[in-house]
C-alpha cells in the first residue's frame, strides 16, 4: 500500500462512524494500528484499554449514547473491543473486513472518501485531506489489497508517531505537519445538501435581508469559483434557509447584508451592516453568523493561503486570537459559527452577546464597521489594538454600568425573545472595564474604597473623577467621598476645616463625625446629600427628572427640593416660579421657587404638597420640632461663627440646604389678618436647631418637597 500525505494528527482517541463500517484507533503507551484496505483483508489488533474506559457487566447496561458522551468508550464484559459513541449509537472498535477509516478526538476527527477511479480512499480530517491509501501495494486497482499490507501507527514519544504502510513509512509531528506532497484534489470534496439554515445576529437580523453563499474552489486557495446562492432572511428573528445546494467543494463563505435591531437603543439600526462566515459544510448543516464569525474571516484566509495552515487548525488559532484580542469571554469558546445570542445555555454564546453589545454601547451604528475592521487588523498583524480603543469601549462600558444601562439592554432582549432567559453578558462587559480601567472587582473587603483609573489611555485618567466601591458595585464618587477618603472627622477633628483631597477648591467642615461640604454654587447637588443614607429614586414622568426619595417613619419624602419648570404641560407656571439670583443653574442644585397660587399644583402622580398637619408628623418621627432643624439639616453647607458650626447631622437623609430652606404647605391661612387672607402657612429652617411654622402672603415663594400620597 502506497502512501502520499500531508500530516497533521493530534492524539488520537478511540471512535468510529459511517454505515459502511470502521477501523478504530487507541492510542495508548504504544498505539498500534492495522487497517485493512480491501473487502475481505482481516488483521489483528493489539488492544490496550485505557484506565479512563469504564466496564459494564451486559450490553443492556451500557448508558444512553447522546452528543454530551460523544466519543467516550464502554467496554462490556466479554467482548474483545471497547465501544465508541458515535451518531447515537455504540459501535464496536473495530470490524474486520472493511475499508472506512475513522479517528475522532477533542482536536479533530477523521473519516474516509472513495477516490472517483475506485483505486482508494483519502483520509480526510476536519475536511482537510491527510493523505491518500491506494489498493493494493503497487497502487493497482484490487478489491481487497496485498495480502498483508495493512498500517500500523506507533507512539514514538509524546509528540511524534510513526505512520507504516507495507514498506512505506513516515513520521508524523503531532504539532506540526508533514511537507509531502497532496494527492489529487486533497482538500476539495464535492458536497450536495438538502438544505442550510441559521441565524444572523449583530442583534437580530430583520426581515428581508439578504444572505449570499459563495462556492469556494478548495480549502487551500479559498477562491471563489464565481458561483453563488441568494436567498433572504426570514423574519425579524435573523432566520435563514438555503433550498439544495451542490457545491464544488466543502468550503463556502456566506455573507448577509442588512439592518439589525440595536441591542443598545432597542430600536432598528439607521445603518445596514455586512457580516460574514467562512465554514467547512462537512461539519456542519447550520450556520449562525455574527460578529465573531466575521473577525474570523480574514484571520483565517490568512494562516491558509498565506502560511500554509490546514483549514481546521487555521480555524481554531483564529478562534483563540480573536477572543485574546477582544477581551471579552472565555478561551474555550467553540465553534463562533454555532453561537446564539439567545442561547439559554451559555455555550460560549455569552461572549457573542456582550461583545455585540460592547461595540455600539460608545459608539454610533455607523462606526461598527470601522470598530470590526480595527480588531481584524490588529488580529492579523498580531499586534494589540491601540489600548486607546479598548479604553474608550471600557469608558463606554462603565458609564452605561453606572446609569442603568444594561438593565435596559436586558429588557430589550427580552421583549425581542419574549423570555425572561438571557444570557449574563452583564457580568462579562463588568469584568471587562474593571480590568481595562484598572479597578478590579468591588467586593465586600473593599466596600468603601475610593479609586482613580489607573489606565492612561482612558478619558478619565488623570481628572478628578474617582469611583467608590458600595454594595459590591462601584459608582461614581461624590466630592465629599473622594475629598475626604482615608481622613475620619474624629473628635480630635471636631470643628475643623480641610480642603479637598482631590478637588482642591473645595472645603469642608468636620461635625459630629461626619464631614460637610461648605456650601458652593455650581457643585452637583449630590455633595450635599448624606452618603451614609441609602436612597431610592423615581423618575418625574413629565420631564424624565430623577429625585432621592427617603422613608422617615410613616411617610416617604422627596430628599431633594423639586425643580419643575414645563408651564406647556402646566400653564399655571408661567410667571410664577424662578430660580435664585434668576440664575437657571442654581435650580440644578436647590430646587425652583414657587408662590402659593402654583405650589399646590407641580408635585408629580402619586405625590403632593404637604400640609401642615403633615410636616408636623415628620417633626413628631425625629423627635419634635425643637431639634428638628438639626436633624434634617445637611451637613456641611450652613456654616459657622467663631467655629460654632450651624450644620445639621442629616442623621436620616432629608437633606436640607443652606439655600431653599423654606417649605410651602397645602394649608391655606384663615385667621383675622386680612392683608393675609388667601396666604399660606410655611415652614422655616435656620442657623438654630429648631424650626418654625409662619404665614405669609400667597405671593410670597417657597421652595416645595413633596411627600407620597
Amino acid at each position: 500500500m502506497l502512501l502520499r500525505s500531508k500530516l497533521l494528527m493530534p492524539s488520537l482517541a478511540v471512535s468510529s462512524s459511517r454505515r459502511r463500517g470502521s477501523i478504530h484507533l487507541v492510542l495508548a503507551l504504544v498505539l498500534l494500528l492495522l487497517l485493512a484496505c480491501g473487502d475481505d483483508t482481516t488483521e489483528v489488533v493489539t488492544q490496550t484499554v485505557p484506565n479512563y474506559i469504564d466496564i459494564v457487566a451486559e450490553e443492556s447496561d451500557l448508558p444512553e449514547c447522546t452528543e454530551d458522551n460523544e466519543g467516550e468508550q464502554v467496554l462490556v464484559k466479554g467482548e474483545n473491543t471497547a465501544r465508541t459513541c458515535v451518531d447515537g449509537e455504540w459501535t464496536a472498535a473495530f470490524t474486520p473486513g472493511r475499508d472506512t477509516v475513522y479517528l475522532k478526538s477533542k482536536d479533530i476527527s477523521c473519516y474516509t472518501a472513495e477516490l472517483s477511479d475506485k483505486q482508494g480512499v483519502k483520509v480526510i480530517c476536519d475536511g482537510d485531506s491527510v493523505g491518500v491509501l491506494l489498493n493494493g501495494g503497487t497502487g493497482a486497482q484490487g478489491d481487497k489489497g496485498d495480502a498483508g499490507t495493512g498500517c500500523s501507527l506507533v507512539q514514538l514519544d509524546s509528540v511524534t508517531v510513526r505512520l507504516f504502510c507495507g514498506n512505506d513509512s513516515t513520521t508524523v509531528h503531532l504539532e506540526a505537519k508533514t511537507d509531502t506532497s497532496l494527492n489529487i484534489d486533497a482538500e476539495r470534496i464535492p458536497v450536495t445538501l438538502d438544505s442550510l439554515t441559521g441565524i444572523v445576529q449583530k442583534g437580530p437580523f430583520l426581515k428581508g435581508g439578504t444572505v449570499t453563499l459563495y462556492e469556494l474552489h478548495d480549502g487551500s486557495t479559498l477562491e471563489k469559483t464565481g458561483k453563488f446562492y441568494l436567498t433572504e432572511i426570514l423574519d425579524d428573528n435573523g432566520n435563514y434557509k438555503f433550498p439544495k445546494m451542490e457545491l464544488a467543494s466543502q468550503y463556502a463563505l456566506i455573507s448577509a447584508k442588512g439592518y439589525y435591531l440595536n441591542e443598545v437603543t432597542g430600536e432598528k439600526s439607521s445603518e445596514p451592516v455586512e457580516l460574514n462566515a467562512l465554514v467547512n459544510l462537512l461539519e456542519r448543516k447550520t450556520v449562525n453568523i455574527n460578529v465573531l464569525t466575521h473577525l474570523e474571516v480574514d484571520r483565517v484566509k490568512y494562516l491558509v493561503v498565506r502560511k500554509g495552515t490546514l483549514f481546521s487548525q487555521a480555524k481554531k488559532q483564529a478562534r483563540s486570537e480573536i477572543l485574546k484580542e477582544i477581551r471579552v469571554g472565555e478561551s474555550d469558546v467553540g465553534n463562533f459559527e454555532t453561537l446564539d445570542v439567545f442561547a439559554k445555555i451559555d455555550d460560549g454564546s455569552t461572549a457573542l452577546l456582550a461583545q455585540s453589545v460592547l461595540l455600539l454601547i460608545n459608539s454610533a451604528e455607523k462606526d461598527l464597521s470601522e470598530s470590526l475592521q480595527k480588531i481584524i487588523n490588529d488580529v492579523n498583524n498580531g499586534t494589540e489594538l491601540g489600548a486607546t480603543f479598548w479604553a474608550y469601549a471600557a469608558d463606554g462600558a462603565a458609564d452605561a454600568d453606572l446609569a442603568g444601562q444594561f438593565d435596559t439592554i436586558r429588557k430589550n432582549l427580552e421583549k425581542w425573545k419574549n423570555s425572561k432567559t438571557v444570557l449574563d453578558f452583564e457580568k462579562l462587559l463588568r469584568d471587562f472595564w474593571h480590568q481595562e480601567l484598572g479597578v478590579g472587582a468591588c467586593s465586600a473587603t473593599r466596600e468603601g474604597e475610593v479609586i482613580a483609573v489607573s489606565n492612561e489611555n482612558s478619558a478619565k485618567f488623570g481628572t478628578t473623577f474617582r469611583y467608590i466601591c458600595k454594595k459590591g458595585s462601584w459608582r461614581e464618587a461624590l466630592d465629599i467621598e473622594k475629598d475626604t477618603y482615608g481622613v475620619p472627622c474624629t473628635p480630635e477633628h471636631q470643628s475643623e476645616y480641610m480642603q479637598g483631597l482631590v478637588t482642591q477648591s473645595n472645603w469642608y467642615w468636620c461635625s459630629e463625625g461626619a464631614w460637610g461640604m461648605n456650601w458652593t454654587w455650581g457643585v452637583p447637588k449630590e455633595n450635599y446629600l448624606n452618603p451614609k443614607i441609602n436612597y431610592e429614586t423615581i423618575i418625574d414622568e413629565r420631564d424624565q427628572k430623577v429625585y432621592r426619595i427617603v422613608k422617615i417613619g410613616s411617610q416617604v419624602w422627596m430628599a431633594e427640593n423639586l425643580n419643575y419648570s414645563d408651564s406647556v404641560k402646566t400653564p399655571s407656571l408661567e410667571g410664577n416660579t424662578l430660580c435664585y439670583d434668576s440664575i437657571a443653574a442654581n435650580c440644578d442644585l436647590t430646587g425652583r421657587l414657587y408662590n402659593g397660587n402654583v405650589a399646590n399644583e407641580v408635585c408629580p402622580n402619586g405625590w403632593h404638597l404637604p400640609d401642615t398637619t403633615e410636616w408636623n408628623v415628620l417633626f413628631d418621627a425625629i423627635g419634635g420640632k425643637a431639634t428638628a432643624g438639626r436633624v434634617l439639616k445637611s451637613i456641611g453647607d450652613w456654616g459657622s461663627m467663631n467655629r460654632i458650626s450651624y450644620n445639621g447631622i442629616d442623621s436620616v437623609g432629608f437633606a436640607v440646604l443652606r439655600y431653599g430652606a423654606t417649605f410651602g404647605s397645602a394649608t391655606k391661612y384663615t385667621g383675622e389678618d386680612e392683608s393675609l387672607l388667601g396666604g399660606t402657612h410655611y415652614i422655616v429652617f435656620s442657623s438654630t436647631d429648631k424650626v418654625s411654622l409662619n404665614v405669609a402672603s400667597k405671593q410670597r415663594l417657597f421652595s416645595v418637597r413633596c411627600v407620597q400620597d
